[in-house]
């Protein structure tokens, strides 16, 4: 016989975005909320240097302390050749924080699934989720687990973190804009001599952009940022080929100097692309379901956890009705993501030396647009602020705000 609980809220993928969703329903809108993570955060995942911006959101999460104490390491610069062959330093001693964090990406998931459990909320590893409509004002969830019997939820209101594969909105018949197919193409790399690899380097190439990033325990990411056409087209098969493509840069090569690849090759869809819409009936997007950016313009996990607590505040409106946050929300998304369309636009213009490689030459004829989304051109919607691209403070205080 299957076991089925009543949860205010499911929410369908354990990362940043969705861990943050639950922290934020559990803590302040005192609701009840599961997770459902279809990993056990044992593997790193893309995404290894957050700016010092992530400090508020994390300290309003209530893990501020605890993530200092995780031992990620402190990134003080990034180091690029972008516009010229020489490297560039861009120091982060004249922020507030006074610097980033170069981070044990499995240890920062895990440390935000904890945080979940501790406020009282429910995580479920290792497992995967099928949904349908119960009934107008539910859903029903059935959760799987390798070798256990399936258990079932019946919730108010699902949160889809799933990622650029935004599995539940397109199942209620969202869309996303896809305006670019950038792929991250990485491996994890062991270093002998960690004295020259300090700070997040960033070295443009013909056919797209690399950087390497340290990580705790002596190692390095090494991360190609290219199409999926030239990757195709490539001879890059696995983690040895990739290393030695980046043997043919000048600023990367000298730092595999005393590198190795350790892991096999990932491949992760890094594309621009907005959901549209961002949420429905008992339902909502948050994170790279809501919202994915280009990596060069230093948004991922920052903005994920800021729009996985903005969701939260979505959903506790919604189930108290107290006004329609949802259009807020969509407003606000969709002028981030134009806001961000003309920033990278910007930064790749500020390249020209490959501008008649097709990489580059899809970017520079790209027509970033103001991109306000349908529903902020409703009215009521002319003074919501966009969700922030360096997010520095929360406001949200309770579910009644």
């Amino acid at each position: 016989m299957t076991c089925r609980s009543e949860v205010d809220v499911a929410i369908i993928g354990g990362g940043p975005s969705g861990c943050a969703a639950a922290i934020s329903l559990l803590k302040y809108g005192g609701l009840s909320a599961v997770v459902v993570e279809s990993s056990d955060y044992s593997c790193s995942r893309v995404g290894e240097t957050v700016s010092p911006s992530i400090a508020a959101l994390l300290a309003y999460l209530g893990v501020g302390d605890a993530f200092r104490q995780d031992g990620h390491l402190p990134a003080f610069a990034t180091a690029s050749a972008w516009g010229a062959a020489e490297l560039g330093i861009n120091t982060l001693f004249f922020t507030p924080e006074g610097q980033g964090w170069h981070l044990d990406r499995a240890r920062f998931d895990r440390r935000l699934a904890r945080a979940v459990a501790e406020v009282g909320g429910v995580v479920i590893t290792n497992a995967r989720a099928s949904w349908s409509i119960s009934d107008k004002e539910h859903w029903l969830l059935k959760v799987s687990r390798l070798c256990e019997p399936p258990v079932e939820f019946v919730a108010r209101y699902v949160i889809d973190a799933t990622g650029c594969k935004a599995a539940v909105a397109r199942s209620c018949g969202a869309q996303r804009r896809i305006d670019d197919h950038l792929l991250a193409v990485a491996t994890i790399c062991k270093c002998s001599d960690v004295r020259d690899s300090e700070c997040l380097l960033v070295e443009s190439a013909r056919d797209g952009w690399w950087y390497t990033a340290k990580l705790p325990s002596e190692r390095m990411v090494l991360c190609f940022m290219t199409d999926s056409s030239v990757l195709r087209s490539s001879d890059v098969r696995d983690a040895g080929g990739l290393f030695r493509l980046a043997k043919q840069t000048v600023h990367i090569a000298k730092r595999l100097t005393h590198f190795s690849p350790v892991s096999s090759l990932r491949v992760t869809p890094a594309y621009s692309s907005l959901l549209e819409p961002l949420g429905g009936k008992n339902w909502i997007a948050a994170g790279d379901a809501a919202v994915s950016f280009d990596p060069i313009c230093s948004l991922g996990i920052g903005h994920a956890v800021y729009s996985g607590i903005f969701a939260a505040r979505v959903v506790c409106a919604d189930l108290v009705g107290s006004g329609n946050v949802l259009e807020q929300y969509s407003a606000g998304v969709g002028r981030t993501y134009g806001e961000y369309l003309k920033r990278r636009r910007r930064l790749y213009d500020a390249e020209p030396r490959w501008s008649e490689q097709p990489f580059w030459r899809r970017r520079r004829c790209a027509e970033p647009s103001d991109y306000p989304s349908p529903q902020s051109r409703q009215g009521g919607c002319s003074s919501i602020e966009p969700i922030p691209l360096q997010s520095t403070s929360v406001r949200w205080s309770g579910r009644t705000e």
